[in-house]
């Protein structure tokens, strides 16, 4: 059975969980999961520059990758900071190249500036579904973490807007490449998406799409980077290496928690923040790498 015939089982499952659990249980369970395989996915960066160093015959040093990488997540922390709608901004302009890079890595293996911005369009297709099925949160998100009110009229036509851009952009500047871009399977994959996404809170639809359908995906395309193949040992050689970095970051995430005193209504305008800080050099990391050399 094929990894997405598996998650569209996950997803389904997880749907019928939302359908009975309290709600305060359904955020603790989005909360584990994007603490646990969602912030563990981004926790080897650093051992697959390391890799691909050593392949490329490029001599950085453990220090210097770390001190880059700690630098950057510093300088994402300014950014959100000094100037929250630019710092949001590019947050999601990177979340949707990445989601895009990592749903269509076999199947497109493009690393072109045309391929990238294929991979663009597509996550944003997929966090407008997100978006427009739970736009006044997310307005009020924005809101928080920026002080900026949009209009809800932003979302209204956007995703349909996204799809025929991507379907068109195939056509036109892929078509030559690709016989078929978006075929049935990649169509389900969207429907399972709006129905997960107007079904479920938008913590949940989150969690869902980003552990099922994003994390669980690379951690195995690094795991086959990494180690060769996907198997137990090589699985558990991948947590070795990852652990330390994955508990630091929850220690860190614990440490804002704890010091502002934040409860889940007021910790989400934070959470994204620090999601954006380990995001940043984690894309740019998979996107130096690319989705050739993952599958090699």
């Amino acid at each position: 059975m094929q990894f997405r015939a598996i998650a569209i089982v996950t997803t389904i499952f997880l749907l019928w969980i939302s359908t009975f659990v309290q709600q305060e249980l359904e955020s603790l369970l989005a909360y584990v999961f994007i603490f646990s395989f969602g912030i563990l996915h981004g926790s080897n960066d650093i051992s697959l520059l390391e890799v691909r160093d050593d392949k490329n015959v490029q001599n950085w040093s453990y220090v210097k990758i770390l001190t880059s990488y700690l630098i950057f997540i510093g300088l994402t922390a300014v950014l959100f900071y000094v100037l929250p709608v630019i710092g949001l901004l590019v947050f999601i302009l990177l979340s949707a190249y990445h989601f895009g890079e990592e749903h269509w890595r076999d199947k497109l293996n493009d690393s072109t500036f045309l391929g990238r911005i294929f991979y663009m369009l597509y996550g944003l297709l997929v966090l407008f579904l997100l978006f427009q099925a739970h736009s006044t949160e997310v307005i009020d998100l924005v809101d928080s973490i920026t002080g900026v009110a949009i209009s809800e009229g932003i979302f209204q036509w956007t995703p349909l807007i996204l799809f025929s851009l991507a379907v068109i952009y195939s056509l036109f500047f892929l078509g030559a490449l690709r016989t078929i871009i978006f075929n049935s399977k990649d169509l389900l994959y969207l429907v399972v998406f709006f129905v997960v996404f107007n079904a479920t809170s938008l913590l949940w639809a989150f969690a869902i799409y980003f552990i099922i359908w994003h994390a669980l995906p690379s951690l195995m395309a690094q795991v086959t980077y990494l180690y060769g193949d996907i198997s137990k040992l090589n699985m558990l050689r991948y947590l070795k290496s990852s652990i330390g970095y994955w508990a630091i970051s929850l220690v860190g995430i614990y440490g804002i928690y704890w010091f502002f005193s934040l409860d889940e209504t007021n910790f989400l305008p934070i959470f994204f923040p620090i999601l954006a800080a380990l995001t940043f050099p984690h894309v740019f990391v998979m996107a130096k790498i690319g989705p050739k050399e993952t599958r090699e």
